[in-house]
């Protein structure tokens, strides 16, 4: 659990969606990928800890902007195209996303556009 949720940030427990993410940060934290993009990033909670405790290099997006972001840089997107090139990311996160979305067309859209930009993997928590 250490090793998942990082000691090194001394003050900083893990809680809520974190929390619940656990068996998809486990299998993120064996795959050793140095950058991600957060689909749904919501107020960036998942963002802001892979960033801090990991050093990773993260992309945030969401529909909507959050009031109280916890992380620095979340960009809006249409919820359908992200606005990255192809293969730019090693992993694409979704975390307790996908249903949102009222239409099936509105996730496969969502699906494609993560197969496009990751280079390695996509995570659905």
């Amino acid at each position: 659990r250490d090793h998942v949720f990082a000691p090194r940030l001394s003050g900083w427990t893990p809680y809520g969606t974190l929390e619940m993410a656990g068996p998809m940060l486990f299998q993120l934290a064996q795959r050793q990928c140095e950058s991600a993009c957060d689909i749904g990033a919501g107020n960036g909670r998942l963002a802001a800890w892979l960033s801090r405790a990991w050093g990773m290099q993260v992309e945030a997006y969401d529909i909507f902007l959050p009031a109280h972001p916890e992380f620095d840089n979340i960009q809006l997107f249409d919820g359908r195209q992200l606005p990255q090139p192809d293969k730019s990311t090693d992993c694409a996160i979704f975390s307790f996303v996908l249903h949102h979305c009222r239409h099936f067309e509105a996730q496969r859209a969502l699906l494609r556009e993560a197969a496009r930009i990751s280079r390695k993997f996509i995570f659905i928590a």
